[in-house]
């Protein structure tokens, strides 16, 4: 998402993470820790009461997330039997 599609509250929430996270890889001491945490909260909060975005449809030959594919059944044989 840009930030053209933002309202002003998530505009200004972003812009107070964005400039968390960098004070917080320029110093990481603990003030800029709680900076970054209560900057994350309030972004989070700030977009909470949106609906979440619409799901990608599935194309063909694709698979739900977190499943593994099924291995194939394996054949009862004996060693040395065709």
């Amino acid at each position: 998402m840009t930030r053209a599609g933002l309202t002003p509250p998530e505009r200004g929430a972003l812009q107070d993470f964005v400039d968390a996270v960098l004070a917080l890889s320029d110093d990481p001491e603990p003030a800029n820790l709680e900076r970054y945490l209560a900057a994350s909260r309030s972004l989070e909060e700030s977009r909470s009461g949106q609906t979440p975005p619409p799901a990608r449809p599935r194309t063909r030959g694709s698979r739900a997330v977190g499943r593994r594919p099924q291995a194939a059944p394996r054949m009862n044989t004996v060693k040395g039997e065709a």
